[in-house]
């Protein structure tokens, strides 16, 4: 049944290594770099526009996303507090260099990744 899968899924997640919380540094993907997505957030492209696969567009915007960096990341954490994001996901907050050094924190950007 469904509600066997999701307890079984859910115990399975409590297995895993332990969680990789951190501040700065490099992210630890679940799916795909985020850089790039951080950067299409930025330039007003919404996770559903059909552009964001558009290799014209990637290149140009990928050219600045290197200037995002991970402030913070926050995994899912079941064993100790009870905390899932999505499928045993990841929280993941990125910042411009150019909001960072203006201490801008309300510019951050909120990234997600699930298994």
């Amino acid at each position: 049944s469904a509600e066997e899968e999701d307890a079984y899924y859910y115990d399975w997640c409590r297995l895993l290594p332990n969680p990789i919380n951190k501040m700065l540094g490099h992210s630890n993907d679940i799916q795909n770099p985020q850089q790039i997505e951080c950067q299409m957030y930025a330039n007003g492209f919404d996770a559903d526009d059909p552009r964001r696969h558009e290799e014209p567009l990637r290149s140009e915007l990928r050219k600045s996303a290197t200037n995002w960096h991970l402030l913070l990341q926050i995994d899912s954490n079941w064993g100790e507090c009870d905390m899932v994001w999505g499928d045993c996901g990841r929280f993941y907050l990125w910042i411009t260099d150019e909001d960072l050094r203006a201490q801008r924190l309300e510019n951050a950007l909120l990234l997600t990744q699930c298994s």
